[in-house]
């Protein structure tokens, strides 16, 4: 098991002060609905700090308006979604809207950043996210989080890489899909600066800049 029990209680009773996010970048996670029972999670981090998870039960398209609102509320530096399926259509209504500058679209399936030590992207995103607890990360207490967090199953294949369980056996042992772990997970689908620190950067280097800095 990736991410023990013991280590989601520690990170759900942990309490993070203002200094612990108020310098960081604000990242927003979105699983969106496959239909059925399935639902579409939010998930909203900065820092060590992780607000509420939101879920919504409806189609991408007012899927996608929700997460409209959600921006122009919450000013994100970067927004990751889960491009996969339904994911294509929220994705194509936001860039439509014309977000398209802090929006990312993630395939867990994808090369990681470090591909010697991790088999896909998805495989990544969730050791990220173990390391981040580990680090002093904060979550709600939330026991369907707790469920989809602590299921997955880790280990090192023969090339050396970590290999995540693959999603289809989570979600048979599960019963559902792991969409809030997921969510969470996404915000850690690449490295992010602040709005306010790449325009510091563009100012006095005088380049066009991207949320997402994958140089640094």
């Amino acid at each position: 098991i990736l991410i023990s029990p013991y280590l989601f209680e520690e990170s759900s009773q942990r309490s993070v002060t203002d200094r612990d996010f108020y310098s960081e970048p604000k990242i927003m996670g979105i699983d969106p609905s496959e239909g059925g029972t399935d639902v579409a999670s939010i998930c909203r981090r900065q820092g060590l700090a992780t607000l509420p998870f939101k879920t919504y039960s409806c189609r991408p398209e007012r899927l996608a308006e929700i997460v409209i609102r959600e921006i122009e509320d919450w000013k994100p530096d970067a927004v990751f979604v889960d491009e996969t399926g339904a994911g294509n259509t929220v994705m194509y209504i936001l860039r439509q809207r014309g977000y398209s500058q802090i929006l990312y679209g993630v395939r867990g399936g994808n090369r990681p950043y470090e591909p010697h030590n991790y088999y896909n992207l998805r495989t990544e995103m969730y050791c990220l996210t173990k390391d981040w607890m580990e680090k002093g990360g904060g979550l709600p207490q939330d026991n369907e989080l707790k469920e989809e967090l602590c299921i997955h199953e880790c280990a090192l294949n023969l090339k050396d890489q970590y290999q995540l369980q693959d999603k289809r056996e989570v979600h048979k042992n599960l019963g559902r899909s792991p969409n809030k772990a997921d969510s969470l997970a996404l915000t850690f689908a690449g490295p992010v600066n602040t709005t306010a620190q790449m325009r510091e950067k563009v100012a006095f280097s005088n380049f066009e800049y991207d949320a997402l800095n994958y140089g640094q």
